[in-house]
Parts: C-alpha cells; structure tokens; sequence
C-alpha cells in the first residue's frame, strides 16, 4: 500500500512480538507473577515506539521534527525508568494499574495515524 519496506518489516515484527506477549499471557497463571505487569508495561513501550515511527514517517520533511523527536525520547525515557522501577520491584502494579496500561496502550495504537496528522498540521502551522 505504498509503504516503505523498513515500515513493513517493523510492522511484522510489532505483530511477533505483540503476539508472543498475548500467547504467554494465556499460557501462565498470572495472579502471583509479577511478569505480567511487565508485559503489560513492555506493550506500552512497543505502543509508543510504533506511533513514533508514524508520526516520523509522517514528519520527517519538516524542520521542527527535531522538537518532536525530543519529545518522544524524553517520555522514552521516562518509561524506561518507569519499567526499570516496575522490574526491581519497587512499583507494584495491581489489576487496576494493569488495566490503565492496557487502556493507555489502545489509546496509542488504535488512532495513531490521526495523531500523526495531528502532529504534522501542528508541525506545518508553526
């Protein structure tokens, strides 16, 4: 559909990874496993990571994309401190916490080209 081949290969990857989460998801008991809330987390990173590289494919004509790139590294960053807090243990997630990840991370995907739109036209008006 037009796409670029690094855009395709990222996007069967995202499919494979995303999966596997689901599949070991279904596969183990995850009442007393705090991996789960690490999967959980880690699909929020990949939910990220992904609407970056929209809004890039989106935005990479424009001279204020820097900006935005920051951006999105700064907040990387910040779930990655996040997740490094999750796996020592010193946040715990109970399923209320999991559920808003799980919402959040819908939130990410599901209207993604739309916020790459949205970016762009910001982009262009400034």
């Amino acid at each position: 559909m037009g796409s670029k081949p690094g855009r395709k290969v990222f996007e069967i990857v995202e499919i494979v990874v995303l999966s596997t989460l689901l599949l070991i998801r279904l596969l183990f008991d995850s009442e007393e496993n705090n991996w789960v809330n690490l999967l959980n987390f880690a699909s929020l990173v990949v939910a990220f990571v992904s609407l970056y590289i929209n809004v890039r494919t989106e935005c990479l004509q424009y001279k204020k994309f820097d900006s935005i790139t920051g951006c999105f590294v700064l907040i990387l960053v910040a779930l990655m401190v996040v997740f490094s807090f999750i796996l020592a243990g010193k946040i715990p997630l109970n399923t209320k916490c999991n559920d808003v990840i799980l919402i959040i991370t819908l939130l990410l995907t599901l209207p993604s080209k739309l916020y790459s739109c949205i970016i762009a036209n910001i982009i262009k008006n400034k």
